[in-house]
């Protein structure tokens, strides 16, 4: 299977971006990928749920938050050894950032269900293709609600997704708010490392996290078997 990257972006903070890449690591990881995550946020949020605790030896933790350059090495290095490439990406609009999105087979660009989340969407998307309108080739883009409460439907995630189909664009579903995701940051290590006494609703949430795994397998245009 050929290497795949994909970039976890927005503009906008609190919307589950670095949540979405360690669940993804995980889903992939647990049915037999290599993954490498990139973690080019300041934060470093990504950096530091890897130092605490010991990581499945098919998921590794590279980080690079001011060097675009030293980012294209660590994409075209992982392409050696890795399945697939997730890049946590800044939420400043900037050439690495830009420089990320351009090596990307899909951003996905994950949003709550607000219209301030919405409307960074949008300036992300809006990004997205700028950089691939620089680089003469389409990027596939995937804007994901994320963090909704699997308990009860939202009227404002719904209108947001009315409203990006009025544009043309379809919304996905991404991970819900659950308990046993926030633990993920707390414990350290892969989800499916998490045990039920330390992340309640655990069982649903690896449903979900290999559910959406599935999805952005579709969305690049291979199985999850193949990310393997």
């Amino acid at each position: 299977m050929p290497h795949k990257v994909i970039s976890i972006a927005t503009s906008k903070g609190g919307a589950g971006k670095t949540t979405l890449c360690i669940s993804l690591a995980s889903a992939f990881a647990e049915q037999g990928g290599r993954i490498a995550l990139v973690d080019t946020d300041p934060q470093g949020s990504l950096t530091s749920w890897a130092e605490k605790a010991d990581l499945p030896e098919s998921i590794a933790v590279f980080s690079e938050s001011t060097d675009e350059n030293r980012v294209i090495d660590l994409i075209e290095a992982a392409s050696q050894t890795y399945h697939l490439t997730i890049v946590d990406v800044q939420g400043t609009a900037n050439t690495l950032a830009h420089t990320a999105m351009a090596f990307s087979d899909l951003v996905i660009i994950p949003m709550k269900a607000s219209e301030f989340d919405a409307r960074a969407a949008f300036d992300t998307l809006t990004a997205v293709r700028a950089v691939s309108r620089s680089r003469r080739s389409e990027i596939d883009f995937m804007p994901v609600l994320n963090c909704l409460s699997p308990a009860i439907a939202s009227r404002t995630a719904q209108a947001i997704r009315e409203g990006f189909e009025e544009a043309g664009i379809a919304v996905q579903t991404g991970l819900s708010e659950r308990e046993a995701f926030r633990c993920i940051s707390a414990y350290g290590g892969s989800l499916f490392q998490l045990s039920d006494s330390q992340a309640p609703g655990l069982t649903k949430a690896k449903a979900e996290a290999l559910d959406f795994a599935g999805l952005v397998a579709d969305r690049l245009g291979i199985s999850q078997t193949q990310a393997a």
